[in-house]
């Protein structure tokens, strides 16, 4: 059950601890299957953020290589040294 609230919207957790994300979030947050997101708690509130990989060396976020932490142009880089 959905309930639009002056905060935002109540989900019911499942006895897995799961909650579904309601599409219009995921469709403005670019979610989808896969997308790693950060949970953090702050005086009783939990938040999620979109995990955005970003270079090790340069700390861009375009073109990145999630398995190696680096985008192309700095894979280039330690390749050509």
């Amino acid at each position: 059950m959905v309930i639009n609230m002056l905060y935002g919207t109540v989900k019911t957790v499942d006895e897995a601890g799961r909650i579904v994300l309601p599409k219009e979030y995921r469709n403005k947050m670019n979610i989808s299957s896969g997308t790693k997101v950060i949970l953090c708690e702050n005086d009783g509130k939990l938040t999620i953020e979109v995990l955005t990989p970003k270079c090790k060396l340069c700390g861009t976020a375009e073109n990145v290589n999630e398995e190696l932490s680096l985008c192309e142009e700095c894979i280039k880089k330690v390749k050509e040294y």
